[in-house]
């Protein structure tokens, strides 16, 4: 099926529906041939945060909230590293890409070259990789044998609607903070806070599509420039850990130019539409999705058209 809560199924159903699933494509992935390791972990990195934000959902009526929480953040945290490593050299492409008329790639070649360095560094370690790999498979068979246990208290609009309130009114808060403060780590929590946001609009949508799906789409746009603009913070950062490796003085300037110039433009649009897509005060969200689902599955006609078939896993 989907990432999606159905109407044919109750809440608690549908939760361990969608963490059995989201777990199996983990294990599929593991074994696949068809991915390399980076693409691997970043698929199984993403997976755990799907279910993180599944039960973050729920959490005011699961009681082993803390605990599964806690066991998939762990898991992913182990293999963040073997991810990081490309992550950056993504960041850095996309960077250089977006100002291509206006520098010389060439000038920054030294500096991916270290870029590269260091991720070949992390991979050659073959050893390690596979045992991170394995671990984190091992986890995941672990996770699937407990979901049957998962018990939520309530199962109607009352079971989504308190989770939902929480992230999106952690989303409004961080937003705020950010434009306080507009340091590093509050950027970071508010990019945190939108994308769980995201996945509860994305796991709420059949209940009401023609209205969730568009605003669905314009949260994932907001989620989209935080990221953009956390992974530059990231590679900046790591940069200047040890920027003898990478360069000199003057061309890592030169980089440092560009990369504060690009999040400062991402910072101004993430804040533009903020604005539009964290405007309602959190009570009223939770009343209305409250009333969606609820009314959703009580009553004989759908709300809008059907969903479209669902194309992301």
């Amino acid at each position: 099926m989907s990432f999606r809560i159905e109407r044919t199924e109750s809440v608690q159903a549908a939760i361990r529906r969608i963490a059995t699933e989201q777990i199996d494509k983990a294990i599929a992935e593991i074994d696949s041939d068809d991915l390399d390791r980076h693409e691997t972990v970043h698929q199984i990195r993403k997976r755990c945060k799907k279910l993180r934000a599944l039960v973050r959902l729920v959490r005011p009526v699961f009681p082993d909230y803390g605990e599964v929480n806690g066991f998939y953040r762990d898991a992913a945290r182990e293999v963040s590293d073997l991810r990081d490593a490309q992550a950056v050299i993504e960041t850095f492409d996309d960077l250089i890409a977006r100002f291509d008329s206006v520098v010389d790639a060439e000038r920054f070649a030294s500096i991916r070259a270290g870029l590269v360095s260091r991720r070949e560094r992390i991979d050659a370690d073959d050893e390690r990789i596979d045992r991170l790999i394995a671990a984190f498979r091992d986890q995941m068979a672990i996770g699937r044998n407990a979901i049957t246990t998962w018990k939520l208290r309530a199962d109607d609009g009352g079971a989504v609607a308190g989770g939902t309130r929480k992230t999106y009114r952690r989303a409004c808060k961080a937003m705020g903070n950010a434009a306080a403060e507009p340091t590093t780590a509050a950027f970071h929590e508010w990019r945190k806070r939108v994308k769980y946001h995201w996945y509860h609009a994305r796991l709420l949508t059949r209940c009401w599509p023609k209205l969730i799906e568009p605003w669905s789409k314009e949260v994932k746009k907001l989620s989209d420039q935080l990221g953009d603009e956390h992974d530059l913070a990231v590679l900046h950062g790591l940069l200047l850990e040890d920027p003898e490796r990478f360069s000199d003085e003057e061309t890592l300037q030169a980089l440092f130019g560009l990369i504060e110039r690009r999040r400062a433009e991402l910072r101004a649009k993430a804040f533009r539409l903020g604005r539009f897509v964290l405007f309602e005060p959190p009570d009223h969200m939770k009343r209305r999705i409250r009333s969606y689902v609820d009314s959703w599955r009580s009553s004989a006609d759908e709300l809008g058209a059907p969903a479209p078939v669902d194309v992301e896993n």
